[in-house]
């Protein structure tokens, strides 16, 4: 099994310090999440710029409903969500 580099652990933690995409809590429990609906293929992980910051209660919804329904309830554009993470990693790796 692979190590995560260190800086791409820095970079995820950076991801989570935002406000959740969803609701726009800024609590103590934010994560990282990686889109589920890229086009990484089984068994492969997503890109680390597909990813966007949820707090832990939108986690979990997101998880127990289904990706794309949770993003549609919350009104969220995908895409927009993806090339928002493109322009935060490329600014973070710059």
């Amino acid at each position: 099994m692979k190590t995560i580099p260190a800086k791409v652990k820095r970079f995820r933690r950076k991801v989570a310090e935002k406000p959740c995409r969803a609701c726009e809590m800024e609590d103590d429990t934010r994560v990282s999440h990686h889109f589920t609906f890229t086009k990484a293929g089984m068994a492969k992980k997503a890109k680390e710029w597909d990813a966007c910051c949820l707090c832990y209660k939108c986690h979990s919804d997101l998880h127990a409903h289904g990706e794309l329904s949770f993003w549609v309830k919350w009104k969220k554009d995908i895409e927009d969500l993806k090339q928002e993470g493109v322009e935060f990693y490329n600014r973070y790796f710059k």
